[in-house]
């Protein structure tokens, strides 16, 4: 009998969509340091900048919105109106959607990644900051 395959940390059973992201995100040799991150507005939990994760890299710095696939265009939807998003990802930060989903083969991730030129802006991104094309 052949040996079963050990799962991964992220491919076990009971754990949330943020668990499963930190995990996928430790497994990564190039990964620092990941974290967390929340604050607290009268009494309720909300996410810090749109996101739920920091997880900084060498040469970058990644927001990411762990969620389950249900829930996927919402995210994306309200990380495209969200002004910190915007200035995050303006100011060099990447923000990425990792909506959850289980498999056959196991748990995955959609990663979807948001840019500056993903945003509907009505004027140039110079003007917003005053700089000449």
């Amino acid at each position: 009998m052949a040996k079963a395959e050990k799962l991964k940390p992220w491919q076990l059973k009971g754990l949330g969509t943020v668990q499963r992201t930190i995990a996928m995100c430790k497994a990564d040799s190039r990964l620092l340091d990941i974290r967390k991150v929340e604050h607290h507005v009268h009494g309720k939990t909300v996410d810090l900048f749109g996101g739920d994760i920091i997880a900084l890299y060498p040469n970058r710095i990644v927001l990411i919105q762990a969620t389950d696939v249900a829930h996927q265009a919402d995210h994306i939807r309200d990380a495209l109106a969200s002004e910190e998003v915007f200035h995050w990802v303006l100011g060099g930060g990447s923000f990425q959607v990792w909506a959850w989903r289980e498999l056959a083969t196991g748990w995955r991730p959609a990663v979807t990644g948001i840019g500056p030129s993903d945003f509907n802006l009505p004027v140039p991104i110079q003007t917003i900051y005053g700089v000449q094309p």
